[in-house]
């Protein structure tokens, strides 16, 4: 084998020159761009959804907060109509509950600034101007704008804890249209809650010192008047329902009874008080005389008769319903071939009549039915005159003790009484009798009853006997002193207040004239008898006569220039 040298490799021939296509660089380009583009699209609708995501909730909590300011706007808005057309009012300015009103249109505020929606209670906003009413003095707006009764409770418990009598005096007089309306309305419920709730306020009401106390004036004569109201449509108290299926305040019968009862001293607490504004008046007027020119005393004067006037109303309204359910009463009977008169009436076969059964009240052994047996009495007036006075003609000249509480009954009836009252002859002679009485409670109440009398001719009828009283008793200061002094005022009293226009049956003089006359010449009389024994009846004369003079001449004075 040689050892020559292998043979050289076979030389790899050299590859082609590679040919670029373009064409197919461009295809693979696009493709990758494509792919590329599609990632970015991808991307970039992600990147949009999420961007629109926060966009929308950016928008919708931006169109949320534009909601919550509009909202939240228009319950300031509701509240700057109170604020500023108002409690802008100079009247309201100087209102010790401005304050307070101000505090309760700005709950308003304060709700809708405390709320997620902005949003305040719609409860709160319709209560605001019944709040407002209330705390303002305006009883009427109460009553009108609670006229579904939604919010009763609500005020009558803000009237109950507020610092201020006067807004429970408001809360009161409302209370009374309300439940004049609710008993129309047949809403037995709301009738309860409306009485309840004066009582309620009533007792949180303190009794002034003063009688003549404007507020106390207004509670007395609101409840009287509901209380009369009451009274009046009593056959609305039996058609009225609770609409309340579960009964919560109480049986309908048990209900309709304590509406009946509601207020049953009403009356009684308003004669009361009068008599004391009576007494208060005639004390001012003594210092009102020209002698005696007290400014401070005219302007409580004013005061006085502007209380007495609203307690007078009341008292004619009740006197109006007690005498229509007198006579609404069944017929009494009369025996045959007697006339209908008091001393001939046969009382039913059940029991004496309505009126009977109050005169027989008057001498009761309960002092409370006692008292307002005579309440009603007074109320009743002249339908009461004549079979009130046939009882004093009975007892006449006896003395127990029923007979006492009889001739006291009758004379606290009369002097309760409205007037004009009419008396005939008949009636006088038996009224002035009262004045002989030896309780000095119904000597007075009589007096009262005789000083205040308006009818000229019940002043003409009672004039003669008065003088008799006088003559008969004039030389026995120990035994007929009372009576003699009592005849005196009220000679006296009737020369100072009766209008110069009511006639003495004389010719040319005027009944104040001729009391004054007869007041002077008793003066002289009591002078030359005893002097010395007549002086409390001397002394009275002497202011009576003083004072009558003065007004007469003032009259006279008035008269002469109008004739001119």
């Amino acid at each position: 084998m040689s050892t020559a040298d292998p043979p050289p490799p076979a030389p790899v021939p050299e590859p082609a020159p590679a040919h670029f296509d373009i064409k197919a660089w461009f295809g693979n380009l696009n493709n990758v761009l494509t792919t590329v583009g599609a990632v970015l699209a991808t991307v970039a609708a992600i990147y949009s959804a999420i961007n629109k995501g926060k966009i929308e909730r950016i928008d919708s909590k931006v169109k949320g907060l534009e909601l919550r300011a509009k909202t939240e706007q228009s319950s300031r808005d509701y509240a700057d109509i109170f604020i500023k057309q108002l409690l802008t009012e100079d009247s309201i300015k100087k209102s010790e509950k401005r304050v307070q009103a101000l505090l309760s249109i700005l709950n308003i505020v304060a709700q809708a600034s405390g709320s997620d929606e902005g949003r305040s209670r719609a409860r709160t906003r319709a209560m605001t101007p019944v709040v407002l009413a209330l705390l303002l003095g305006e009883p009427g707006g109460v009553a009108q704008m609670d006229e579904d009764y939604e919010f009763l409770d609500d005020w009558v418990a803000i009237a109950c804890a507020d610092n201020s009598h006067k807004t429970r005096v408001t809360a009161i007089k409302a209370l009374g249209g309300i439940c004049q309306k609710a008993l129309r309305a047949g809403r037995l419920d709301v009738v309860v809650k409306g009485v309840r709730a004066v009582d309620q306020l009533v007792a949180l009401i303190p009794k002034p010192d003063d009688p003549k106390d404007a507020d106390y004036i207004s509670v007395l004569a609101a409840r009287s008047q509901l209380a009369s109201f009451i009274k009046k449509e009593d056959r609305l108290v039996d058609l009225a329902k609770d609409p309340d299926k579960t009964a919560a305040l109480g049986d309908a019968v048990a209900l309709r009874t304590e509406v009946r009862g509601a207020f049953s001293d009403a009356t009684v607490v308003v004669q009361d008080t009068k008599a004391k504004l009576e007494a208060l008046k005639a004390n001012l007027e003594s210092k009102t005389d020209a002698a005696q020119n007290t400014p401070e005393a005219k302007t409580q004067l004013v005061e006085v008769k502007g209380s007495l006037a609203q307690l007078d109303a009341t008292l004619v309204n009740a006197s109006q319903v007690a005498q229509a359910q007198i006579a609404q009463s069944p017929a009494p009977k009369t025996s045959p071939g007697a006339s209908a008169s008091p001393t001939s009436v046969e009382p039913p076969a059940d029991g004496p009549g309505p009126l009977k059964a109050l005169i027989n009240n008057l001498i009761d052994q309960d002092p409370q039915v006692r008292r307002r047996s005579r309440s009603q009495l007074g109320l009743l007036g002249q339908t009461a005159v004549k079979p009130l006075l046939e009882e004093v003609k009975a007892r006449f000249g006896e003395d127990g003790d029923d007979d006492k509480k009889m001739r006291l009954g009758v004379a606290n009836s009369l002097y309760d009484m409205t007037q004009p009252i009419t008396l005939d002859e008949n009636d006088a002679y038996w009224v002035v009798t009262l004045l002989r009485s030896k309780d000095p409670d119904a000597r007075r109440p009589a007096a009262e009853f005789l000083m205040n009398l308006e009818s000229p001719k019940s002043v003409q009828n009672c004039f003669d006997p008065l003088e008799a009283l006088f003559n008969e008793l004039c030389t026995s200061p120990k035994e007929g002193g009372n009576a003699v002094i009592n005849a005196c005022v009220i000679v006296g009293t009737w020369a100072r207040n009766l209008s110069p226009r009511i006639t003495s049956g004389v010719p040319g003089i005027s009944m104040p004239e001729m009391a004054l006359q007869t007041a002077k010449t008793w003066r002289e009389t009591l002078k030359t008898k005893a002097a010395s024994q007549w002086g409390s009846s001397i002394k009275a004369l002497d202011e009576l006569i003083a004072r009558a003079e003065t007004i007469q001449q003032k009259n006279a004075s008035v008269n002469a220039v109008s004739a001119k």
